[in-house]
């Protein structure tokens, strides 16, 4: 535990901790934003490519389509979900800092910041890998419908071909 004899001239420091502090956080809120754009484009492209396929007759394509849209809208949802944990607490922690001395409140202060930073940047950590298996899934799921437009058609819908047997003309 820090002590406030511990951080005696250690204003400056603490101010540049401060600084530092704040811009990482602005920078991780704007990555954050990103992600979530990311996010709900995937929701809105994987609906889309599950709708067009869901009007065609039933298949193994489609059956396969469907469940890779719905992996990749579902990667979607999940990663637009916020974090849950701690946040700045404001209020306890003004009425805990005007009963400090200033130096260890700027300590106690970047310290929660810190805390709160590190479990941001682990859920967006993890929310980049959801989303890239999301994507993963919607091009895999875009190249069945592919497959599927480009494999030919079911027997009972071609032709049937003549026989050796049958004699074709006079």
């Amino acid at each position: 535990m820090m002590r406030s004899e511990d951080l005696q001239g250690k204003s400056e420091q603490l101010a540049l901790i401060s600084r530092e502090l704040d811009s990482e956080i602005a920078s991780q809120s704007q990555r954050s934003a990103a992600m979530e754009q990311r996010a709900t484009l995937l929701i809105g492209a994987a609906s889309v490519v599950g709708a067009l396929q869901a009007t065609d007759g039933f298949s193994w394509f489609v059956g396969a389509n469907l469940l890779l849209s719905f992996v990749a809208a579902l990667a979607g949802v999940i990663a637009v979900f916020p974090r849950r944990g701690d946040a700045l607490d404001v209020r306890p922690m003004r009425n805990a800092v005007l009963g400090m001395d200033s130096l260890l409140a700027e300590y106690r202060i970047a310290d929660t910041k810190l805390e709160i930073l590190e479990a941001d940047e682990t859920w967006l950590s993890n929310r980049g890998a959801i989303v890239r298996i999301g994507f993963i899934a919607l091009t895999l799921s875009i190249a069945v419908a592919l497959l599927a437009l480009f494999s030919p058609a079911d027997s009972a819908e071609q032709p049937e071909a003549p026989s050796p047997t049958t004699s074709v003309g006079p």
